[in-house]
């Protein structure tokens, strides 16, 4: 929990950035899974990738299964629509 709060205080706006309470409970970050099209990538993130079929812009930060990736300060990355695609039809997913 540290070491996410560290990383978010390198973000700007974000550098008094405080950790309020936390939940005492253990629980299920995630279950089941889709694999998209295309799936964005650790090297996605650094790039600052850009997609002709982009969907939505995050921040240049990657937080999964205990990597953190994160990119230049202030940078993006773009989320292609491919990446909410799967091979059922008629479906497209989207996290929390």
């Amino acid at each position: 929990v540290q070491d996410a709060l560290k990383a978010l205080r390198t973000i700007p706006g974000c550098e008094r950035a405080k950790l309020r309470t936390f939940s005492n409970n253990l629980g299920v970050r995630d279950s089941r899974k889709c694999l998209g099209h295309y799936q964005l990538t650790g090297e996605d993130v650094l790039a600052g990738a850009r997609f002709n079929d982009t969907v939505c812009v995050l921040p240049q930060i990657v937080d999964g299964y205990g990597v953190l990736v994160l990119g230049s300060e202030g940078g993006e990355v773009e989320v292609p629509l491919r990446a909410f695609q799967c091979d059922v039809d008629n479906l497209m997913v989207a996290g929390r």
